[in-house]
């Protein structure tokens, strides 16, 4: 378990899950085999995703998607970080459908249990049924940065931030130079089309280097304290 990873993270741990990240699969989009290096196509993208993230997993998806009809093929508790392509981002979350029908609405001879619908209520008129569908999407989508620890900020675009290491995309040809001690890029092209997860990052050390911002502030202001004691 990450230290002070938040709760709404922590729970799906607590469950056997992990999280995992992956940004920029720009699927169906013409100009991927133009811009990337080794693209395997889209299809061999969703394969490499799932063959490591499992149904009880957080996949976190840090921008530029392209076709969503991908992400519909894709396991795991969904959640992304918008990029700079990805707009309109109520188009991205997951919606939930309902089918409610009385029994007496099904053609003769059909059975509702065999073909994905629940008994929800019986009523003096007749037996009610729903079925439940969704359209596959994100179950979250956030606009901007994101902190999901006391060291851990998610965000599309590189940022600098002194007392959290940033885990992005966007930065396909790794000319800003964006993988140092406070950086890990997730451009597909960049972790070889396989989702990174987050016990990689952490146990490579590279959080550590990371200052604690209460710890700072506690010796700032023991400095300052000493300092108006001398005067």
């Amino acid at each position: 378990m990450i230290r002070h990873i938040y709760d709404e993270f922590a729970k799906r741990w607590y469950h056997g899950g992990t999280i995992w990240f992956y940004s920029d699969p720009h699927f169906n989009d013409p100009e991927s085999t133009c811009l990337r290096k080794n693209y395997p196509g889209d299809d061999e993208q969703v394969r490499r995703i799932n063959s490591k993230v499992g149904k009880k997993d957080t996949i976190i998806f840090l921008g530029d998607i392209g076709d969503t009809s991908f992400i519909k093929k894709i396991k795991g508790y969904k959640v992304l970080i918008a990029g700079n392509h990805d707009a309109g981002v109520s188009t991205y979350k997951k919606e939930v459908y309902h089918d409610v029908k009385m029994v007496s609405e099904f053609p003769e001879g059909f059975i509702p249990e065999r073909n994905g619908y629940e008994l929800v209520d019986v009523t003096p008129v007749g037996n009610m049924y729903d079925k439940i569908t969704n359209n596959g999407l994100f179950d979250e989508v956030y606009e901007g940065c994101l902190m999901i620890s006391d060291k851990i900020i998610l965000s599309h675009e590189p940022v600098d931030f002194k007392y959290a290491f940033n885990i992005h995309g966007h930065d396909h040809g790794m000319i800003e130079g964006y993988n140092n001690d406070g950086h890990f890029n997730c451009c597909a092209e960049h972790i070889g089309y396989y989702p990174v997860c987050i016990k990689e990052i952490v146990n490579s050390g590279r959080l550590k280097n990371i200052p604690d911002i209460h710890r700072t502030a506690i010796d700032n202001a023991i400095v300052r304290k000493s300092k108006r004691n001398k005067k």
